[in-house]
Formats: C-alpha cells, sequence, structure tokens
C-alpha cells in the first residue's frame, strides 16, 4: 500500500507539472501571437504611413508647382503692362509726328499762296491768316511717320502676345490650384484633418512620432 501511496504521488506531481508546463506553454504561445499580431499591425501601420507620406510629398510638390506658376502669372502681368504703356506711348508718338506732318504740309501749301490765287483747299482768293511757319527740329517727314505706324503696329503686336501669354498663365495656375487642392482635401480627409497644409504636415509628422514610439 505504501508503494502505491508512493507511486500515486510521483504520477500526481508528473501530472500537475505537465500541467504547469501545459500552462506556460499556451501563456508562451499567447504572447507570441500577441506579438504577431503586433508586428503586423506595425507592418500595417508602416505601410499605411508611408503611403501618406508620398501623399504628402506630391502636395507638396504640387504646391511648389503652384507657388512657381504664380511668380510666372505675375511677370507675365507686369510684361503685360510694360507692354500695353509702350503700345500707349508709340500710339502717342504717331499721334504727334501725323499732326506735325500734316502742319508742314498745311505750311507748304500757305507758303505757296498768292494773294488773288485761288486756295487749292477752300477756293478763296483772300488769305489773311496763312499758316505759321513749323519750328526749326520740328519737321517731319513720311518716313518718319511711316517709322512710327510701323513702331504701333508692332507694339500692338507685343501687346496682344503678353496679353495671350497672361490668359494661358492665368489658365495654368487655376489648373494647378484644382489639382493641389484636389490632392489635398483627398490627404485631409484620410487624416481626418482640415485641408490646410500645415495642419496636414503636422498630423503626418504626429502619425510618425506614433509609430516611432508604438515600434
Amino acid at each position: 500500500v505504501e508503494q502505491l501511496t508512493t507511486r500515486v504521488a510521483k504520477l500526481t506531481t508528473q501530472r500537475d507539472q505537465q500541467l504547469a508546463q501545459q500552462a506556460q506553454l499556451t501563456a508562451a504561445v499567447a504572447r507570441a501571437d500577441a506579438i504577431n499580431a503586433q508586428a503586423v499591425a506595425v507592418e500595417r501601420q508602416t505601410n499605411e504611413l508611408q503611403q501618406t507620406t508620398a501623399a504628402l510629398t506630391r502636395v507638396q510638390e504640387q504646391h511648389t508647382t503652384l507657388t512657381a506658376a504664380e511668380a510666372k502669372l505675375q511677370t507675365a502681368r507686369q510684361t503685360a503692362q510694360q507692354a500695353a504703356a509702350a503700345q500707349a506711348t508709340a500710339q502717342a508718338r504717331l499721334k504727334t509726328q501725323k499732326d506735325a506732318y500734316a502742319r508742314a504740309a498745311i505750311f507748304r501749301l500757305a507758303a505757296d499762296l498768292q494773294p488773288g490765287t485761288p486756295c487749292p483747299v477752300c477756293g478763296s482768293r483772300d488769305h489773311p491768316h496763312p499758316a505759321p511757319a513749323v519750328a526749326s527740329g520740328e519737321e517731319v517727314t513720311a518716313e518718319m511717320v511711316e517709322a512710327a505706324e510701323t513702331a504701333v503696329a508692332a507694339a500692338i503686336q507685343a501687346a496682344s502676345r503678353a496679353a495671350s501669354q497672361v490668359s494661358q498663365q492665368e489658365q495654368q495656375v487655376e489648373a494647378d490650384r484644382d489639382q493641389l487642392n484636389q490632392q489635398l482635401t483627398a490627404l485631409a480627409q484620410q487624416l481626418g484633418v482640415a485641408a490646410e497644409l500645415p495642419t496636414v504636415v503636422a498630423a503626418v509628422a504626429k502619425a510618425q512620432a506614433t509609430l516611432t514610439q508604438t515600434r
């Protein structure tokens, strides 16, 4: 009986040891599963963050593109203003040249008038107030008027080209702005923040810090 009791006690001890080992193994498996699940979650979060960071990079690049386009638009507008001013100056000079040329022509006509001879313009035989002579240095030739007309035509073309450049650049800026807004809105919705670039940048930085702590 004593031997049987000893045998039973030994078997009981072995059983308890096996149960303890089994419990330890179960706990180890649970810990391994938890670690594995955490690793999977971290990997998923890492992949998501990489995609988010890539999206933010595209947003920032588009913002840079828009800024450059806006700068080009500002330059185009300044060029157009200068071209318009040059056109106005050329047109004013042409008018001055034409007026001076007309005065010179009238003087030449007046210089040929003789008392009692009909005026070729109005037909009067009396010429009480003939046109005065053109001051020295103000003489304008037909060639000078033609050159002024050529300058006006060139100025008009330059102003037209400049205005066209402004229109094209305005369309480019609008397209770049629309694309930026679309990208920024999509990323902001994904992060659950306002669609403002500084806010989105801060949200991505926070997500990066959180993931680093998780690791």
